[in-house]
């Protein structure tokens, strides 16, 4: 399995779509910015938005995890290694 199978199974296809209640929040939020735009015309492009970075910030602790798991491989292994030659 490479890379983006890997995290297409493990990280994309588990993150959902945002509640719509993060949405009104959103929109709130920064309604200034948005002048004349109603939340229904832009409730589809917040919800992509606050998706994309729930996306973003779940693949970066799974790349982490993994970091962390090799690193604790290693140490493992280096260990074995160094009792098996003394």
């Amino acid at each position: 399995m490479g890379k983006d199978d890997l995290l297409k199974t493990d990280v994309t296809d588990k993150v959902t779509d945002p509640p719509q209640a993060d949405i009104d929040s959103f929109y709130e939020q920064h309604k200034p910015q948005f002048g004349t735009q109603t939340k229904e015309q832009l409730a589809p492009q917040i919800s992509a938005m606050l998706k994309n970075q729930k996306l973003a910030d779940a693949q970066r602790d799974y790349m982490k995890g993994l970091a962390q798991e090799v690193r604790g491989s290693r140490r493992c292994s280096s260990r074995r290694g160094s009792r098996s030659r003394g």
